[in-house]
């Protein structure tokens, strides 16, 4: 295997995890705030998804 296609190989692995790490850090700070406060209202946006006041 030529060392460029292994090179590439590495950089998307590396991009990927980064991207999916980014992604798992977001969602349990995300739940980490819901949790926090529960009594809070939450309202929906005109795209369905609901929003801080």
């Amino acid at each position: 295997m030529d060392l460029i296609f292994l090179e590439l190989i590495l950089v998307v692995v590396v991009a990927l995890g980064l991207g999916l790490w980014q992604l798992w850090d977001v969602n349990r700070e995300l739940k980490k705030d819901r949790d926090a406060a529960p009594d809070r209202p939450r309202t929906q946006d005109h795209d369905g998804a609901d929003r801080e006041p």
